[in-house]
């Protein structure tokens, strides 16, 4: 496994999150384009 910071927002990372996280929780959607390019972009870990 690799993992890696990240600093951009592709489709494939769109396609993963929708993919993994039903798998983490029932309760929660999984983020979307914006949500993810706010989480690259805000420079916290």
């Amino acid at each position: 496994m690799q993992i890696e910071v990240m600093t951009h927002v592709t489709d494939e990372i769109v396609a993963a999150f929708e993919r993994l996280m039903p798998q983490l929780t029932h309760h929660s959607p999984p983020p979307n384009r914006a949500d993810l390019l706010e989480m690259a972009g805000s420079g916290s870990t």
